[in-house]
């Protein structure tokens, strides 16, 4: 029983220095609260010929190209991107607005998601998100392995 109780010991330990590892150390070293009211946010055009009237970030921590990284994305009213992959795995919360994340050729029948809702999506996998028409769509997305795009094919998507 003994051993048991070690062996749980251990494996705690291991996965607290694991999750401990992908923190963003800037972050850890703070000794007083970060805050930034939204009016602060620093947004980025995610296409840079489309400025403010295309989707934009704003990073909230960590390494953009490397990760891990937080950020928030916003999206115009009607905004379909296409179907597309990440490289790393991401988890996503609605902010804002209402959207649906889906596998290609899936959006008819995809879960409209309000503020609140959340997904995970695995890396390389060809998805597309919709935000609805009637407003834009901010969403929370964590990429422990930073954030990129690829644009996919519909054909090849729907492979």
């Amino acid at each position: 029983m003994k051993n048991v109780r070690i062996a749980v010991l251990v494996a705690s330990l291991t996965s607290t220095i694991t999750l401990t590892a992908h923190a963003d150390k800037h972050m850890m070293m703070k000794t007083h609260p970060v805050i930034r009211p939204s009016a602060d946010l620093k947004w980025s055009p995610l296409v840079p010929e489309l400025g403010a009237k295309g989707p934009q970030i704003s990073v909230v921590f960590g390494d953009l190209k490397k990760g891990p990284v937080g950020l928030l994305l916003k999206q115009p009213a009607g905004a379909r991107p296409g179907p597309h992959t990440h490289t790393s795995d991401y988890w996503a919360v609605v902010v804002s607005g209402q959207l649906q994340d889906f596998e290609p050729g899936k959006g008819d029948t995809a879960a409209r998601l309000g503020a609140g809702s959340w997904w995970m999506q695995p890396g390389k996998a060809a998805h597309d998100n919709h935000c609805d028409e009637k407003s834009e769509c901010v969403l929370f997305a964590y990429f422990p392995r930073g954030f990129d795009f690829a644009p996919v094919a519909a054909a090849k998507a729907e492979r």
